[in-house]
């Protein structure tokens, strides 16, 4: 439940209403705490979130963040359950689009690291 508005009391202050910060208040809230957000921008995203790429990518050469990335994408994938609530004006959608990687004498060493993570 999201309530914009003055309130007294919270049990945790999250400062910052990007990615980061909501992502945190939406799980405390979701534990049962009473969270306030602030930021010193008018709305959510509008810091550094709003420089984002909004991309979601596997191409990483630690095999853990190739993991978290798989996850994160699943979680796009299904953002309205994830979220529970109706994105009206569509501003958080998934548009799976594919991706490119050029081979080229500096990029083949990536490649070469990064595809065999690809099958794990």
């Amino acid at each position: 439940h999201f309530v914009s508005g003055p309130t007294r009391t919270a049990d945790v202050i999250v400062v910052g209403s990007g990615v980061i910060g909501t992502s945190v208040a939406l799980s405390l809230g979701r534990r049962g705490k009473k969270v306030l957000v602030v930021d010193r921008h008018r709305g959510a995203g509008q810091g550094s979130t709003s420089y984002s790429s909004g991309i979601c990518r596997m191409h990483y050469s630690i095999l853990d963040s190739v993991k978290f990335s798989w996850e994160g994408y699943h979680y796009w994938k299904h953002w309205k359950d994830h979220i529970g609530v109706h994105d009206e004006r569509g501003y958080a959608r998934l548009r799976e689009c594919g991706s490119l990687i050029f081979k080229t004498k500096a990029s083949l060493p990536f490649i070469n690291k990064i595809a065999p993570l690809w099958d794990e």
